[in-house]
C-alpha cells in the first residue's frame, strides 16, 4: 500500500500539469486568433455581447440579414465601409465569433476539470487560491473584451486604444501566472543549487522584473496597433531622422499624450525595445562569465536573447515594410515567446524552494 499511494499522488499531479498547460496553450491561441481578428478589422462585426445565445451564429438568411443590419448600424460601417456585401460581412463576423467561441471554450476547459480536481482533493491550497484569482481574472477579460468592443459601437469606427492594450495586457497576464504554475512543477524541481548561487543581487532582480517590462512593452504595442501608430514615422532606427521626436507631449499632460499620441505610442514602444536588449546582454554577459555557470540558465539566457532580437527585427520590418498583412501577428506571438521565457528565466535565477521541493509529497504544496 505504501509504495502505491505515492505513484497514484504522481500520477494525479501529471493530470493538474497537463491541464495547466492545456489552459496555457489555449490563450496563447486566443491571442493569435485575437490579433489575426484585428488585422482584420472584425472586432466590431458582433455587435451585442449575449453569453449564451451567441455561442448560436446564424443559420438562415433571414438571421444573416438580421445580425448585417445591427452591424450596418454602427459607425464602422456607416463611415468605412458602406457598400460592405454579406458575404464580405460574413468574412468578418467569422473570425469574431472564432474568437469569442475560443474564450467560452477556455472557460469550459478551466472552470470544470478545476472543480473536478478540487472535489477530488487534488489541489493544495496554495495552488486553489492561486487557480481563483485566474479565474477571476479570466471573467474580467471578459468583461474587458466587451468593454473594448462598445467603444467602437456608438461614436466612432475604431475601438478605444487604451481599452485594446488592456484586453491584450490582461491576456498576457492570465497566460504568464498558468505558464509560470506549469514551470513551477516542470522546470523547477530541484532546490537552489550552486547554479542560482553567487550571482548577483542585482542581476537576480533584473531578471525578475523583465516578464514586467516585456509586460509593459505588451500593453505599450496594444497601443500602436490601437492608433496604427506604425504608419507614423516608418523609419528606423530613428523616427523620421530624430532619436526624440518633436511631436512628443503635444497632448499636453504626461498620461493624455501617452494615451492619444500616436507618435509617442511608438517613441515608448521603440525606447522599451532597446531599453530589453541592453538588459539582456547584461543578463547574459552576467550569466556566460560565471565559472561555473549553470546550463539551464546559460539556455535560458541564450534563448531569450534570441527570441528578442528576432522580435526587434520584427518590428523594424514591419515599420520599413508598411506593416505587411499577417506580420503584425507574427510580431505578436513572438513576444508572447519572450515573455514566456523571461518567466522560466526569473524563476531559475531566483529558486527558493525548500530543500525536499523534488520529492513527490511537496509537489503540491510548493504551489
Amino acid at each position: 500500500m505504501s509504495t502505491k499511494k505515492p505513484e497514484i499522488k504522481q500520477q494525479h499531479q501529471h493530470w493538474v500539469t497537463a491541464w495547466l498547460a492545456s489552459g496555457a496553450f489555449w490563450i496563447a491561441l486566443l491571442v493569435l486568433v485575437g490579433g489575426l481578428t484585428r488585422l482584420n478589422e472584425a472586432g466590431l462585426s458582433i455587435t451585442e455581447w449575449e453569453v449564451i445565445s451567441g455561442i448560436v451564429p446564424p443559420v438562415t438568411e433571414e438571421q444573416w440579414d438580421e445580425a448585417f443590419a445591427k452591424y450596418r448600424e454602427i459607425p464602422e460601417y456607416q463611415e468605412l465601409r458602406g457598400g460592405m456585401s454579406l458575404e464580405e460581412f460574413q468574412t468578418i463576423y467569422w473570425w469574431e465569433w472564432s474568437h469569442r467561441m475560443l474564450a467560452r471554450g477556455l472557460g469550459i476547459l478551466f472552470i470544470v476539470p478545476f472543480g473536478f480536481f478540487w472535489w477530488k482533493g487534488w489541489l493544495s491550497r496554495p495552488l486553489i487560491r492561486q487557480l481563483k484569482v485566474i479565474v477571476a481574472l479570466g471573467l474580467l477579460q471578459g468583461l474587458a473584451g466587451w468593454y473594448l468592443v462598445r467603444s467602437g459601437l456608438a461614436d466612432q469606427p475604431y475601438v478605444t486604444p487604451w481599452r485594446l492594450s488592456l484586453h491584450l495586457g490582461l491576456g498576457f497576464i492570465i497566460f504568464g501566472l498558468l505558464w509560470r504554475l506549469v514551470l513551477q512543477r516542470t522546470l523547477i524541481k530541484e532546490p537552489a543549487r550552486s547554479d542560482a548561487s553567487g550571482i548577483s543581487p542585482i542581476i537576480r532582480w533584473t531578471a525578475f522584473l523583465l516578464p514586467v517590462l516585456i509586460l509593459i512593452q505588451v500593453m505599450a504595442g496594444g497601443l500602436v496597433s490601437g492608433m496604427q501608430a506604425a504608419y507614423v514615422y516608418p523609419t528606423f532606427p530613428t523616427m523620421g531622422g530624430y532619436w526624440i521626436p518633436p511631436e512628443l507631449g503635444l497632448y499636453g499632460s504626461v498620461w493624455s499624450d501617452i494615451l492619444n499620441n500616436a507618435i509617442t505610442a511608438q517613441w515608448i514602444h521603440r525606447m522599451m525595445g532597446w531599453l530589453l536588449l541592453a538588459l539582456a546582454i547584461i543578463v547574459a554577459a552576467a550569466l556566460f562569465m560565471r565559472k561555473p555557470a549553470d546550463g539551464r540558465l546559460k539556455v535560458w539566457t541564450g534563448v531569450y536573447a534570441g527570441v528578442l532580437i528576432l522580435q526587434i527585427a520584427l518590428g523594424a520590418f514591419l515599420l520599413l515594410a508598411g506593416n505587411p498583412d499577417g506580420w503584425a501577428s507574427v510580431h505578436q506571438m513572438v513576444a508572447l515567446a519572450v515573455f514566456a521565457v523571461t518567466i522560466g528565466l526569473a524563476m531559475l535565477m531566483n529558486n527558493r524552494l525548500p530543500a525536499n521541493a523534488g520529492e513527490d509529497k511537496s509537489i503540491t504544496n510548493a504551489i
